[in-house]
């Protein structure tokens, strides 16, 4: 029997601060139109030597069911294959009770999402999350309690955003979030327009940077571009962006749905099991450190003893990350159960697998295929099981006895 000794995760990404091209469609309506939002877009990340191709159909107070069939809309959905598609609700919507919001906004919201996807895989739907209007909404108070306020309205718009990007698996960005830190930290300046809805110049143009960092990634201390803006008045801003949007970056999903290189290490023998987390369209590589490789998503490599440096690296959507571990493989005696309570042998099998244990006493047992299905899995003494009705393919084990539980994949050959 050898023992296997695993040092920590080292990552290493693409992410970078080199000049980059994005192309995004914004979609939306007067929110988007008012100061050209999109050309801020444009000129802030100019500035910040980055480079945004964009086109937009933002028409006054259209919603995103009206833009589900809007043929000018679908398209641009469809003139190319876009990084970005910003998708932005009509502003009261949003904040109506959920009854109406799930009948009204979110199918919607699904509809071009999967219009979007069916021109391109690869392009990300980033919800632009708005705000509350400056008094609430006082055309639907009466009626809807909750908008009688800035910051009941806010509530709601942020909590809908949210879940329309969790459905849709999407990104967020989260300028209503970044116009909630401002007016909180810094009430005395105006990012409404004379209407108490639309946005200022101000307003704009913390948007646009919202925008830029969600997009690039990268801090709003980037941006050069001010809009002719006080200097004070650019610098509060920045600081919210940085504060809400570049500092939490998993809050807003941006960059949940890129290449992952996770992987997990199984086995207690020469032969180790190395399953990758499982993300539709990706390819894998993995490189065992001896001269070998393998593009499976679940891979089995038998090593000699010694250290061996295992890495891992995952493309989609022409992005890629790269993750290694290292593990030392080295003899120890079969009684030897330092880092494990339990032993699986042989790995992989074709008849029977063996587990053994610290105590020697049977143990309870439960497998799964690769599709989180239950299998059969006969023993009549808890140590030793038949497998060989199985198909073939790789499985997990969830090995319990008293308190101690642990998962094993195991290769039924």
């Amino acid at each position: 029997m050898k023992h296997l000794y695993i040092l920590p995760l080292v990552f290493s990404t693409l992410f970078g601060f080199s000049q980059e091209s994005k192309s995004v469609l914004f979609i939306g309506n007067s929110y988007t139109g008012v100061n050209n939002l999109p050309e801020m877009v444009k000129l802030a990340t100019a500035s910040a030597g980055d480079e945004l191709i964009f086109d937009a159909n933002m028409p006054g107070g259209t919603t995103l069911q009206q833009h589900s069939t809007n043929a000018q809309t679908l398209a641009k959905i469809n003139s190319k294959p876009w990084d970005y598609v910003v998708l932005q609700e009509q502003s009261q919507l949003p904040s109506f009770p959920d009854s109406q919001v799930e009948n009204s906004v979110y199918p919607y919201a699904a509809a071009l999402n999967n219009q979007i996807l069916a021109n391109n895989a690869c392009t990300e739907t980033l919800f632009y999350m708005t705000w509350g209007r400056k008094n609430g909404d006082a055309q639907n108070c009466p009626m809807w309690p909750p908008v009688c306020t800035y910051v009941g309205m806010d509530d709601l718009l942020a909590q809908r955003y949210m879940q329309m990007a969790t459905d849709n698996n999407a990104e967020v960005s989260p300028v209503g979030a970044v116009w909630r830190a401002i007016i909180t930290q810094n009430p005395s300046l105006e990012l409404y327009s004379g209407d108490d809805s639309h946005p200022s110049l101000l307003g704009s143009y913390a948007a646009a940077l919202c925008f830029y960092t969600t997009i690039f990634r990268k801090s709003a201390d980037e941006v050069l571009y001010t809009a002719n803006l006080p200097a004070d008045q650019v610098a509060i801003v920045k600081a919210a962006v940085n504060q809400v949007v570049f500092a939490n970056f998993p809050q807003w999903f941006i960059g949940k749905y890129d290449a992952s290189a996770d992987f997990e290490i199984t086995g207690d023998d020469t032969t180790l099991t190395f399953t990758a987390e499982v993300q539709e369209g990706a390819t894998y590589s993995w490189d065992f450190g001896d001269g070998t490789s393998s593009q499976e998503i679940i891979a089995t490599h038998t090593f000699t003893v010694g250290t061996h440096t295992i890495s891992l690296t995952v493309t989609l959507c022409g992005k890629s990350e790269t993750t290694t571990q290292t593990v030392t493989v080295s003899a120890l005696s079969n009684n030897d159960f330092k880092n494990s309570n339990f032993k699986i042998y042989p790995n992989p099998t074709s008849t029977i697998l063996n587990i053994s244990t610290k105590s020697g006493l049977p143990v309870q047992t439960a497998v799964y295929d690769m599709l989180g299905r239950k299998c059969n899995v006969p023993s009549n003494d808890g140590q030793t099981f038949d497998v060989s009705a199985m198909e073939s393919g790789s499985y997990l084990i969830v090995i319990s006895q008293d308190s101690n539980v642990e998962k094993r994949i195991f290769i039924k050959k």
